[in-house]
């Protein structure tokens, strides 16, 4: 905690950013938490079923870097809280089928970078739900898979490529091991 405070209030910028996120009274009108509260508007104008594909208002010129760290808030505006949930749940599904590859992994370099992979990309997705929500504060952290930009998602998809890698191995070794059982026989009469 110490740390923290002293890497926090070290850097005015990331000072600024922390008691813009811990202040109440903050809103549009504030240079400091336009982005997060112009998120927050566009996130809550989608709805039950949002405005429609294509159809944001919001990310032309109100929610900066719209295509970026609120790419969440924009989804929330044209697909709505059905849209928002379906990702949710999408991600979910990649966070569980991480953890089968890591249980059923025999060698502990495996296990052990899995456990890694799975924790970065679903840490990460987290943090940018919560900067989105307001939960946590702006910090600039890219949605895995959605946000556009060039290092991080080039990173992601190296991460997936070992995942794919790894459960493709596990797949060749189930069946090879399938193979080699003999087949039962019949019992004739």
């Amino acid at each position: 905690v110490l740390g923290l405070s002293v890497a926090i209030f070290a850097s005015s910028n990331r000072r600024q950013r922390i008691l813009a996120w811990l202040d109440t009274d903050c809103g549009p009108s504030s240079d400091l938490c336009y982005q997060a509260s112009m998120g927050l508007h566009a996130f809550a104008s989608g709805g039950w079923f949002g405005v429609g594909a294509g159809q944001s208002r919001m990310k032309w010129s109100y929610v900066p870097e719209a295509q970026n760290d609120f790419i969440f808030s924009i989804l929330g505006e044209e697909f709505g809280l059905i849209g928002v949930l379906f990702v949710l749940v999408m991600f979910m599904l990649l966070a569980l089928a991480m953890y089968r590859i890591a249980a059923r992994a025999k060698d502990l370099y495996t296990k052990v970078l899995m456990g890694c992979l799975m924790s970065w990309v679903i840490g990460q997705t987290f943090v940018n739900l919560g900067t989105v929500t307001g939960v946590l504060p702006v910090i600039g952290v890219p949605l895995p898979f959605i946000s556009s930009g060039g290092s991080a998602m080039l990173a992601i998809m190296l991460a997936m490529g070992y995942v794919l890698s790894s459960a493709r191995a596990q797949k060749l070794e189930f069946e090879a091991t399938l193979e080699k059982k003999p087949a039962k026989s019949k019992k004739t009469k």
